[in-house]
């Protein structure tokens, strides 16, 4: 179950997920908070499949149980089964990608992430020439 959580996290860093304790999980309200750089806190949101995760979890230990070293191992274990290359800043890079390509905006995203900037995020994003043409016939104007 850990495992499918991990995979759920993307919003944080592999030492804000390592670093998560039970008293930072409201699951109520869908949402915990990670503690990143200089102790800056922020609040993450996550999905109803995450909250059935979570729901079902023993509260007697860590919620991942791992370490940042740890976490890296056992995603670098299940790329190799699924025979594919990823770590768990690109997991975090995929999932900000695919936010962004769904509609949420920048500034939100940005937060989400705890970028101390708009620019750090636009760097995170991949835009492809698909992504920029639907922009465009949505919003542009027409030429």
């Amino acid at each position: 179950m850990r495992m499918g959580l991990l995979g759920r996290m993307a919003d944080g860093s592999r030492a804000e997920a390592a670093g998560l304790r039970w008293e930072d999980v409201d699951l109520e309200g869908r949402s915990l908070t990670l503690i990143g750089k200089g102790g800056k806190r922020r609040t993450c949101f996550f999905s109803d499949d995450t909250h059935r995760v979570l729901a079902n979890l023993p509260r007697t230990v860590p919620v991942l149980g791992l370490k940042p070293s740890g976490l890296r191992q056992l995603l670098r274990r299940l790329s190799e089964r699924a025979g594919v290359d990823i770590s768990s800043h690109q997991l975090r890079r995929w999932s900000a990608t695919h936010a962004w390509r769904n509609g949420m905006d920048l500034l939100s995203l940005s937060e989400l992430l705890g970028h101390a900037s708009v620019e750090q995020t636009r760097q995170y994003i991949k835009t492809d020439l698909t992504t920029l043409a639907k922009a465009h016939r949505e919003h542009g104007p027409t030429l």
